[in-house]
């Protein structure tokens, strides 16, 4: 049928991202809350918990608190100010990405609780299997926050050794109608659409003015 994936997934994903009322009721203030807060609003997920242990396993390059956003930095260098979302599996990688943005950005950070993960702990998605259905529900629309959160931030950087930084990327240009090339991918492969354009133009350096010559009959 010659469509890819990205083309499939956004098609699905116009279809069903809907939420039931109750979740919306959930939804509203939050999002309320990050509209009133200062421009740029960037969005950050941060994703360590059990992830390191698969990286060791895949003898793949982890994507550290720094590396999120400095690679957001570099992407986008005119970025000052504004509001850091700060989402993610880890408090403390999410205290020092929030430390690194204000340095780099003098962003103001946002965020909510991780009320289904212990104060300084991390996500092991084993243990989160054998919660209470009652945690597993808490931490499941605390997820969908999270979601929405980056759904409506003005960047947003992950690291697509993750599976949510592509689920993101989909409903952020299909629901929300958000430029592609607003979506940072922080891993060492720089798996975003606009990498490589982005690249390009640097090593190109400040091009030269065009000047439009007249010719006269």
């Amino acid at each position: 049928m010659n469509y890819d994936w990205f083309s499939i997934d956004t098609a699905a994903a116009k279809k069903v991202w809907k939420f039931s009322k109750w979740v919306q009721d959930e939804l509203d203030p939050v999002l309320e809350e990050l509209a009133q807060m200062p421009a740029p609003r960037m969005g950050f997920h941060i994703r360590g918990g059990d992830k390191l242990s698969e990286d060791v396993q895949l003898s793949r390059m982890t994507t550290r608190p720094e590396d999120f956003v400095t690679s957001l930095a570099e992407a986008f260098p005119h970025l000052k100010g504004g509001t850091c979302i700060m989402v993610g599996d880890d408090q403390e990688w999410i205290a020092e990405a929030s430390r690194v943005a204000a340095a780099t950005f003098g962003c103001k950070p946002f965020s909510k609780t991780l009320f289904h993960i212990a104060t300084g702990g991390s996500h092991d998605q084993e243990t989160f299997n054998h919660e209470s259905f009652e945690t597993k529900c808490a931490g499941t629309l605390q997820f969908l926050v999270d979601i929405e959160l980056l759904n409506h931030a003005d960047y947003f950087v992950g690291t697509t050794n993750s599976g949510l930084p592509h689920i993101v990327d989909v409903l952020r240009f299909a629901v929300y109608n958000k430029d592609r090339s607003t979506f940072v991918d922080a891993s060492f492969r720089h798996q975003d659409w606009y990498s490589r354009m982005r690249s390009f133009w640097k090593s190109k350096g400040p091009q030269p003015k065009r000047r439009l010559l007249r010719w006269i009959r």
